[in-house]
């Protein structure tokens, strides 16, 4: 996995363990932080990473259309793209997280303080900042990651963030550093227990594969041709062809389509309408829009959408 140790170092991530959370009684919220409340704690220069890690207690975690998943005690979720997720413990119509925000005591994390009474929920949240808003590996990952304490190597991440923390008064460039740690070695851990993340990693190992992913990460609102994909790749498109599929398990302009998808998906959930998601990723027809994200997510963006944020 030394090609994931390069990427992973190429991202050169900033931030640290911002908020110190106390959850109180039944509570349900929604605890993705927006990128201009990023910005008050430190400079967001490219793709946010938010993470939780369980201090106390017992919740449920749903991130997009995932099933929810209980997590307790020194449980960390990930969320590779800060997607919009929902943490709970009752069925209730979640609050936003960034509304019961304090400010700090001291020169520790900021506060975050919901609910009274039993059964309490103890949370350190953090954020880490890529140096781009593109990168094929965060795009590959899933929309969230539990890494619990029973998986490899997770007393070792544990302990890190416990140290993190507590180290969060003395010396926040510390805390960021070990926040990079824990990051990447939790995201180790899935890779090596993911089928697919495996063809990834041989894929970013590929000169010609990580080329074409740059290109179609870059310019994947405009009708490309696998001519051009190939030609930046450096390689002719019957090569490509075979290649892409041999690695990503599909043809690039499949694969262009799905990320197509993935990062309008990623707008709606976020707050975006269908015109505006639309338009974001190179759209000029709604209805044709509509259609396509229909095909991939089996309804229309509007519904879609208000299911993964609980409106509907």
């Amino acid at each position: 996995m030394e090609v994931i140790d390069d990427v992973l170092a190429t991202m050169r991530l900033a931030g640290g363990v911002i908020l110190d959370c106390e959850l109180r009684g039944e509570w349900a919220m929604h605890s993705s932080f927006p990128e201009p409340v990023c910005n008050q704690f430190f400079p967001v220069r490219g793709s946010l990473i938010s993470y939780h890690f369980v201090r106390e207690g017992e919740l449920s975690a749903r991130a997009a259309d995932s099933e929810a998943t209980k997590i307790g005690p020194g449980s960390i979720l990930l969320f590779p793209r800060n997607q919009d997720h929902r943490l709970f413990n009752a069925d209730l119509p979640p609050v936003r997280g960034e509304d019961y925000v304090l400010p700090p005591e001291d020169d520790g994390p900021a506060l975050l303080r919901l609910g009274e009474g039993e059964p309490l929920v103890k949370i350190y949240c953090g954020f880490l900042s890529a140096t781009s808003h593109q990168n094929p590996l965060l795009d590959q990952l899933p929309p969230m990651l539990v890494v619990r304490p029973d998986d490899t190597r997770a007393k070792w991440v544990d302990a890190s963030m416990r140290f993190a923390a507590e180290e969060a008064r003395e010396d926040p460039t510390m805390v960021g550093k070990l926040a990079e740690l824990m990051f990447n070695e939790a995201v180790q851990i899935y890779l090596e227990e993911n089928d697919e993340a495996r063809r990834l990693a041989a894929g970013l190992s590929d000169p010609c594969i990580a080329r074409a992913l740059d290109y179609i990460h870059a310019h994947h609102r405009e009708d490309i041709e696998v001519d051009e994909i190939a030609r930046e790749a450096g390689v002719s498109k019957t090569v490509l062809g075979e290649r892409f599929v041999a690695v990503m398990g599909e043809p690039p302009i499949r694969y262009c389509a799905r990320y197509r998808m993935r990062r309008a998906a990623d707008l709606l959930e976020r707050g975006s309408t269908t015109d505006e998601a639309a338009h974001a990723v190179g759209f000029s027809s709604a209805p044709a829009f509509s259609r396509a994200f229909k095909r991939e997510y089996g309804e229309p963006p509007a519904s879609w959408a208000r299911n993964v944020r609980g409106e509907g």
